[in-house]
């Protein structure tokens, strides 16, 4: 079952100066989501915006960071770059994830590169297990399976992989981002198989985000008609783009 929320609750995105916006719309018994999806934290690690960015968090109630682009693409070819597989740079990532943690602050990984399923996830069990009192909470899959050259078998090898026994030690939580409308099996798939869906709505105000969700109600309609085939209630979090030309305008303005 799906249950609509208010908007209580909700996670931003920041991208160099550049936010997303996410609004829980459905949710379970989990903790409601409101919190910060972050791109570019290299610019942030081991200097005072990272912690600032925490403060945030703690000033304005938010409870969840996504970390975007902590390993470079390929996948499995870490280089200097990478924070992921780098000793020093994770040093500072653990630092960064107690502090988030100190203010019941989870921190995720978001993973786009499904070409080589195993190794984002291999990175961050290892970092896990290494720094086993600031762990990562929440591994994040970032695949346009909607769009061509993105082949929706991938998610299903990463999926089936990260749920086979042994290779999520940790209990991390398994979301995943999604835009448009697919199909009715890809959609029973996921949310049969991830812990919530991370729902993309590029709008330039809420009163236009909830007549197209997905480009159509077909998503919502589909998200749906799977949670009652799962017989589970499954939460969905609203993810509006906060650039200057979809949402940024109105979040600035209100």
């Amino acid at each position: 079952m799906l249950e609509i929320m208010n908007n209580s609750s909700y996670l931003i995105k920041v991208a160099l100066f550049c936010f997303l916006l996410w609004t829980p719309l459905i949710s379970n018994a989990q903790t409601s989501v409101k919190g910060i999806y972050v791109d570019h934290f290299e610019d942030m690690l081991g200097n005072q915006a990272m912690l600032d960015l925490i403060n945030t968090c703690i000033v304005d109630g938010y409870n969840y960071v996504a970390l975007y682009g902590l390993t470079r693409y390929p996948a499995c070819t870490n280089t200097n770059d990478d924070i992921l597989g780098n000793p020093s740079k994770e040093n500072a990532l653990s630092y960064f994830i107690s502090y988030a943690h100190q203010f019941n602050v989870q921190v995720g990984i978001v993973s786009g590169d499904m070409n080589a399923p195993s190794c984002d996830l291999a990175l961050v069990n290892a970092f896990n297990s290494t720094y086993s009192s600031t762990k990562f909470d929440v591994f994040c899959i970032e695949h346009e399976f909607w769009n061509p050259g993105y082949p929706f078998a991938d998610v299903q090898n990463f999926i089936n992989h990260f749920k086979t026994s042994g290779n999520n030690p940790h209990n991390l939580l398994l979301e995943i981002y999604v835009a448009r409308w697919s199909s009715q099996s890809q959609i029973d798939f996921l949310v049969s198989n991830t812990d919530r869906i991370l729902l993309a709505s590029y709008k330039p105000a809420p009163s236009w985000v909830y007549p197209s969700i997905g480009g159509s109600t077909s998503l919502l309609n589909g998200l749906n008609t799977a949670a009652a085939t799962a017989g589970k209630n499954y939460p969905v979090v609203m993810l509006y783009n906060n650039m200057c030309y979809w949402f940024g305008n109105w979040m600035y303005a209100n």
